[in-house]
């Protein structure tokens, strides 16, 4: 059998992932598992497990107020300018391409998301559960249900083609005897959709629940 260095390399990928997940999984379940649920308790201000019956079950909020007073602090450090994020150049000509980079990718962000929301539930997260996690993925356009329009002419057509929101899905063109409307005598069945939604990177935080974290990391 002929050897394949590409399958050995995915083999011991695998592996190594396996092993990272296997110690992510026994972190979570020890340590980091207990600290979060006490972190939860002592926010909700739960009772402590220790009272006496018949003496105080009072409960403190220390986490609680700490948390909500350092909020709007670490929220407005990231977007009290109007740059949450910035790229440099590192040439002289790539200067131009950072600046288009940087005013895109905070418009993505502040404006195409709910950026500052995203933001803020990842710091809480980070105080609270030890693990503050974002992520971002591509959400495709979204289209209405296609429609069938027959009978179309020539002009209407490429009207359809530059329309930059409309995709011609289905298109059946007859010949028939020319009048008014289709002068060459070309007659357009067409199945069409419009986009509703344009496609864009969706930027979320992740629950901590759903993020696995290894020891070591």
């Amino acid at each position: 059998m002929a050897y394949d260095a590409n399958e050995e390399a995915t083999s011991e990928l695998l592996l190594a992932l396996k092993q990272e997940e296997q110690w992510a999984a026994s972190y979570l379940k020890s340590e980091l598992q207990e600290s979060q649920i006490n972190a939860l308790k002592r926010y909700y201000g739960d009772e402590y497990g220790d009272e006496v019956e018949g003496r105080s079950r009072v409960t403190t909020r220390e986490v609680y107020e700490i948390i909500q007073w350092l909020r709007p602090d670490l929220r407005r450090t990231f977007t009290a300018g109007d740059k949450v994020f910035e790229f440099e150049g590192v040439t002289a000509q790539a200067d131009q391409y950072a600046q288009q980079a940087t005013d895109m990718v905070n418009h993505t962000f502040l404006n195409d998301n709910q950026g500052e929301r995203e933001l803020d539930a990842f710091i809480f997260d980070g105080l609270l559960q030890r693990v503050g996690v974002m992520g971002c993925e591509w959400k495709e356009a979204e289209y209405s249900p296609a429609q069938e329009v027959t009978g179309l002419n020539s002009m209407q057509v490429q009207a359809l083609m530059a329309d930059g929101r409309t995709e011609i899905v289905e298109q059946d063109v007859r010949q028939e005897q020319p009048d008014e409307a289709h002068q060459d005598g070309l007659f357009f069945d067409l199945k069409i959709r419009q986009r509703a939604k344009e496609a864009y990177p969706e930027v979320f935080c992740i629950a901590p629940e759903d993020f696995r974290v290894a020891a070591r990391t």
